[in-house]
């Protein structure tokens, strides 16, 4: 499936081995794609390394994290139609015209499935000096002893209230509930019923 995804095709049902269907009209004038500065398109994969994120500029840093784990598909833009298709509204226009692409169910769970990471599997690797036995890993990556603290506006690395609390952990890892506020605006410690602080008591 992840070899089929790459190369544009259906891997399983009826259609195995076909393209993948598209839709929209075709450009009067197809202008050939030119590669900018540092942008390199080689089988089937475009990489693009002119994206500079200089030392201490967390706030741009963490906007080059938060695109890198975006959603592989937006909800609004998928659609099914009364014959049980869906169709997927790309962002923007592709070169040839595309516009949709159509798949029946088992096509897009397929998709789906070959952008989800195997169980125990490491889908980050690190080489060379920042390598997790590399005897100069501790000269680049030093240990913290501090918290990374999170503001409630998301991008700024100022102080919360959670993480400057007595007890709070320093071992420089933000805790869950400011995980889930900062990526997903949601207050989990906030009471539903009369907007108080929840805390932990116990856990079994």
């Amino acid at each position: 499936m992840a070899a089929a995804s790459v190369d544009g095709r259906v891997a399983l049902g009826p259609r195995a081995g076909a393209r993948v269907r598209r839709c929209g009209d075709p450009p009067e004038d197809v202008t050939p794609a030119t590669l900018g500065l540092r942008h390199a398109h080689a089988g089937g994969f475009d990489l693009h390394a002119g994206l500079v994120v200089r030392a201490g500029q967390r706030d741009r840093l963490e906007r080059v994290c938060r695109y890198a784990l975006r959603p592989p598909l937006a909800q609004e833009r998928l659609h099914r139609t009364s014959e049980g298709e869906i169709w997927l509204t790309l962002r923007h226009r592709w070169a040839d015209g595309t516009t949709h692409l159509r798949f029946d169910p088992l096509e897009l769970l397929e998709r789906l499935a070959a952008l989800t990471p195997r169980p125990r599997v490491n889908l980050i690797l690190y080489y060379g000096v920042l390598a997790p036995r590399a005897p100069w890993r501790a000269a680049l990556v030093p240990a913290t002893s501090h918290a990374i603290a999170v503001s409630d506006g998301g991008l700024s690395m100022e102080a919360d209230g959670e993480e400057n609390r007595p007890g709070a952990s320093r071992s420089g890892r933000i805790s869950g509930p400011s995980l889930m506020r900062r990526t997903f605006g949601l207050d989990v410690l906030a009471c539903s019923r009369c907007g108080g602080r929840l805390r932990l008591v116990g856990a079994g």
